[in-house]
């Protein structure tokens, strides 16, 4: 939005496209002084685009270096995951330290963050069939 050339379309790496303007529905209509979210231009998603595209392969270098930047500077408040060093990657440092701390608000928490596997009930008590 603050770029002096205008985009036409974007291209994002993945399948999943998080960009995009959400279709406005009933609710959206009620609320009063809310900003329009989303790129009101077309979005491309490419798996492995960074692998194709020059584009998606840069903006992924600038986005790595970024949140390292990200990860080392939030080392000093949550020195025990060294991240400093791992930059958040699963080393088993690091799942030894989520383990032993367990994890706290910046780990996403929809990934599986330890290796160890959590059995569902059933498996737990056993299936019945011998």
């Amino acid at each position: 939005a603050q770029c002096a050339v205008q985009a036409q379309a974007a291209l994002v790496d993945g399948s999943y496209d998080w960009l995009s303007a959400k279709e406005t529905d009933l609710f959206d209509l009620l609320e009063v002084d809310t900003e329009p979210s989303g790129l009101q231009i077309p979005v491309r998603t490419l798996i492995k685009g960074d692998m194709t595209c020059q584009a998606i392969a840069a903006a992924s270098i600038l986005a790595k270096v970024e949140r390292d930047g990200i990860m080392t500077a939030a080392a000093q408040t949550h020195p025990h995951y060294g991240w400093e060093v791992n930059k958040g990657y699963a080393t088993a440092s690091h799942r030894a330290a989520i383990t032993e701390h367990g994890p706290c608000a910046l780990h996403r928490m929809s990934w599986r963050l330890t290796s160890e596997t959590k059995k569902t009930e059933s498996e737990a008590m056993g299936s019945g069939k011998d």
